[in-house]
């Protein structure tokens, strides 16, 4: 593994145990009151260190070395499509948030470095499953699909994303993890995009099986890490939560999979939207398994 690949383990493991002796030596409680923080996005940036290392010596590819335009655009789009999120909670209410920082600065500046984890953690985390189980993926099929097919998936992912902001509700919040998988995987299709519509129909789709599987482990990185934070999220449900995995209840659980899926749907669309408007980000076009410029 690359150097900075354990650097990003070190980081992990010294802010824990920042957060475990703490209350025994006093005088590290003030850079635990940092920790405590930033605890979350440290925690993620380390994770991100740590697989860039790792798969760079597996496949000779790193993003902060061989594509850093195209991973700047990636945190960038992290960042906007996670917003738009934000913006839905802001009516269904689905999470809150406890000791955000006062400052409006700080705040901000703490939302951004977390948001632009979301992609590169999720897309990192399949590219390693593709590395441990030895999986060279084939091309993503370019089998035309049924227009009919593709309007009435498009036409679905619009109502699962327009009846949400219509009729406000916390258990709402699975359509849109739904919604914009069905709303703009078939544009990307109709574009010429990779489309997981079109590799559906060809088994065993490993790209979808392993972004599925990376999603719930993203989610309970996700969930342990937010459990050792003093800045932390909470959720709200309106039905009776019996089981959790730290904070969040298992049923909102399911949700990480079909949400790995969405954020490489999403990307996929920006990307082909950025390039359309005369941008050139393609120092690979790939984001989980790309090759070297």
């Amino acid at each position: 593994m690359k150097l900075y690949g354990w650097l990003g383990l070190a980081i992990i493991l010294f802010i824990k145990i920042v957060r475990l002796t703490a209350r025994s030596i006093p005088s590290i409680q003030p850079l635990d009151a940092f920790v405590g923080r930033w605890f979350t996005p440290i925690a993620w940036w380390g994770y991100i260190l740590f697989l860039d290392g790792w798969l760079a010596a597996q496949r000779g590819f790193s993003w902060f070395k061989h594509a850093r335009r195209e991973f700047f655009f990636m945190l960038v789009t992290s960042n906007i499509c996670w917003i738009i999120f934000e913006g839905y909670n802001a009516l269904i209410k689905n999470w809150t948030y406890q000791n955000l920082p006062t400052s409006v600065i700080e705040d901000w500046t703490g939302r951004v470095i977390a948001y632009a984890t979301i992609f590169p953690g999720i897309f990192l985390t399949t590219s390693a499953l593709f590395s441990l189980f030895n999986i060279a993926e084939r091309p993503t099929p370019t089998t035309r699909l049924p227009h009919s097919w593709l309007l009435s998936t498009y036409i679905i992912g619009a109502l699962f994303l327009v009846y949400p902001l219509l009729f406000p509700n916390p258990a709402l919040f699975a359509l849109v993890w739904l919604g914009f998988i069905l709303f703009l995987d078939p544009l990307n299709a109709l574009n010429g995009s990779s489309s997981l519509l079109a590799e559906f129909r060809h088994p065993p789709a490993r790209r979808i099986v392993f972004l599925l599987i990376a999603g719930y482990i993203c989610g309970f990185l996700w969930e342990f890490w937010n459990s050792w934070a003093d800045t932390k999220w909470i959720y709200h449900l309106p039905f009776p939560t019996l089981f959790k995995i730290y904070e969040m209840p298992v049923i909102g659980f399911l949700g990480f999979g079909p949400f790995a899926l969405e954020c490489y749907v999403m990307y996929r669309f920006c990307r082909r939207e950025w390039a359309a408007l005369g941008f050139n980000v393609e120092e690979t076009d790939d984001p989980i398994l790309p090759v070297k410029p």
